[in-house]
This record gives C-alpha cells, sequence and structure tokens, in this order.
C-alpha cells in the first residue's frame, strides 16, 4: 500500500473503503443475528432501551468517540512504541483492539462474542487508514466515522423494526 502524501481524505477510495467495511459489519451482523435467534439467543443491548434521542447521542457521538480511541487509538498508539516487526505488531493489535472492543459490549457473554468480528474490522480499519496516511488521528476520525454509520444502521433497523412490527 503506498502512502497518500497528498492528504485528500474526502477521495472516493476512502469512501468506498469506509462503505466496504460497513457493508461487511452489517452483513455479519444480519448473519450472527440470524444465526444467534435461530439457536435462542438474545442479544441485547441495554442501551436501545433509553430514549430514542438519547440513543443517537450516546451511540452515534458518544461511543464511537469514546470506543474508537479506548479500542482501536491507544492499544495502536502503545504497540507501535513497544513492537517493532510490522507484521507482528498488525496482529497483535487486530487481536487486543477487538477484544478490548468485545469487552466495551460485554452485556452477556453471547454479545462480547457477537461484537469480536466488528471490532476486527474497525481495528482493521483503523490500521489501514494508518498506514494510508501514517497519522494517528486521521485512522481515528475515519474509524469513529465507521462506527457511528454501523451504530446508525443499527438504531435504524431496530427503529423500523418496531415500527413495522407495532402495526
Amino acid at each position: 500500500m503506498e502512502v497518500n502524501r497528498g492528504k485528500t481524505y474526502t477521495d472516493k477510495k476512502n469512501v468506498y473503503y469506509i462503505l466496504l467495511f460497513a457493508f461487511i459489519i452489517i452483513l455479519y451482523e444480519v448473519f450472527a443475528g440470524f444465526i444467534y435467534t435461530n439457536y435462542g439467543i438474545v442479544l441485547e443491548n441495554p442501551l436501545t432501551k433509553q430514549p430514542f434521542t438519547l440513543q443517537l447521542f450516546g451511540l452515534i457521538i458518544v461511543a464511537p468517540l469514546f470506543e474508537t480511541w479506548l479500542c482501536q487509538y491507544l492499544p495502536f498508539y502503545f504497540l507501535r512504541k513497544w513492537i517493532s516487526n510490522k507484521i507482528r505488531i498488525e496482529l497483535i493489535y487486530i487481536i487486543i483492539s477487538s477484544l478490548l472492543f468485545a469487552s466495551q459490549h460485554f452485556y452477556s457473554i453471547w454479545y462480547a462474542v457477537y461484537t469480536v468480528m466488528p471490532g476486527i474490522v474497525l481495528a482493521y480499519c483503523f490500521y489501514y487508514f494508518y498506514k494510508l496516511y501514517q497519522s494517528l488521528i486521521v485512522s481515528f476520525w475515519f474509524t469513529a466515522i465507521l462506527h457511528a454509520i454501523i451504530n446508525f444502521v443499527g438504531i435504524a433497523f431496530e427503529f423500523l423494526q418496531g415500527v413495522f412490527l407495532e402495526n
């Protein structure tokens, strides 16, 4: 991967990658949710029981910023200082980051397991944009935006599900 020296963050390629990462996570969540449902496992996030405006604020603004900082930014920041082997840092970083992300979603053991895969994609997103721009801040913002998109899609899906199931 070539480092992007032009610093064009709004490049169409970046949008495509964010949409690709979002598609992968959404596809996984639909597939995994279907499997969990077939086995009678309920995946319930307590934040979805909050008022709608609080959900929007908490899940689309606060959670993506805080969790990106805690689960992607900090592990990468420290690991790149401690590990010099590039291949090893990528693998170790993605494992640590995804497990930290899952630990932030420990509403049940099944919910934590369920969030490992989105954590892997978010970690890879952070790493990908770091490799592209050599900037932790740029990586942070792209990953937080991806996380916000995923949370927005989840909220919208639950909202629409509630609207259509009530009728």
